[in-house]
């Protein structure tokens, strides 16, 4: 079985650069996915980005990051439609373990994701707890303005500078304005003031901030990583209840 992939950053076929971000963005958002079965130890973004451009081979790239397999794929984007073009290698052996190419309106991206991290799960022959089976099952669909934004948000995140995380910020809230029911922009806004606020700007407003759009998230979807550990986070830096920051971070 497979338990450390690493999603290296997708290659943007759209020929556009400003359209660099979706493909940045579904790279992360199936990262966090992957990163919420229990079974998997998934590399972060933050390590898989210095790999952007594919000029590094790929068991090099393993024997950097220690994984045991990588996820690649290719986006190409035509107004609101995408085409998602995957692949599940194991490059220590040159075997390609799984591959599939997706069409779907760009609202849909929640939906693929889902579709990827089960097919990448089924191919790593890991087990999956009842709650984690039902989560994958689960169908999405979002309006293409909000997935547009928080896709950005998502890229920018994966480069956490201050003007990326400010960056980052304002696509999340145009997420939020575009579908005030997206829990997952909601744990993205929260994410953004948390590491902003690691870089001490306006430390105690941006807590909470970052805690009330947590709760929001929550609210909307309790069983989201992103909001519980931000949630987390808050509790043990700011409001200083130990128990609850353990409970949020666990």
């Amino acid at each position: 079985s497979l338990r450390s992939p690493a999603v290296l950053p997708f290659e943007n076929l759209s020929g556009e650069p400003a359209q660099e971000h979706v493909a940045d963005g579904i790279a992360g958002v199936l990262t966090a996915g992957l990163g919420e079965i229990h079974a998997l130890n998934v590399i972060a973004p933050e390590s898989a980005m210095r790999y952007k451009g594919g000029q590094t081979p790929l068991r090099q790239v393993t024997r950097d990051l220690n994984v045991d397999a990588v996820v690649v794929a290719t986006v190409h984007r035509s107004g609101n439609f995408l085409r998602l073009t995957a692949r599940l290698l194991r490059p220590s052996n040159n075997v390609q373990l799984w591959a599939q190419a997706y069409d779907f309106p760009l609202g849909d991206v929640p939906r693929v994701a889902h579709e990827v991290v089960r097919a990448v799960a089924r191919r790593s022959n890991i087990p999956l707890t009842p709650a984690e089976r039902f989560d994958l099952t689960v169908n999405h669909q979002v309006d293409p303005g909000a997935e547009d934004a928080y896709l950005r948000g998502r890229a920018c995140l994966a480069d956490p500078t201050e003007d990326s995380l400010e960056q980052a910020r304002a696509a999340f809230e145009r997420s939020t304005v575009d579908d005030n029911d997206y829990a997952p922009a909601y744990a993205g806004l929260a994410e953004s003031y948390v590491l902003c606020s690691w870089q001490g700007r306006s430390h105690v407003s941006l807590m909470m901030k970052a805690k009330e759009a947590a709760l929001h998230a929550l609210e909307l979807d309790e069983d989201l990583a992103e909001p519980h550990a931000a949630l987390g986070f808050v509790e043990m830096a700011y409001d200083y209840d130990w128990l609850t920051a353990q409970r949020e971070l666990k």
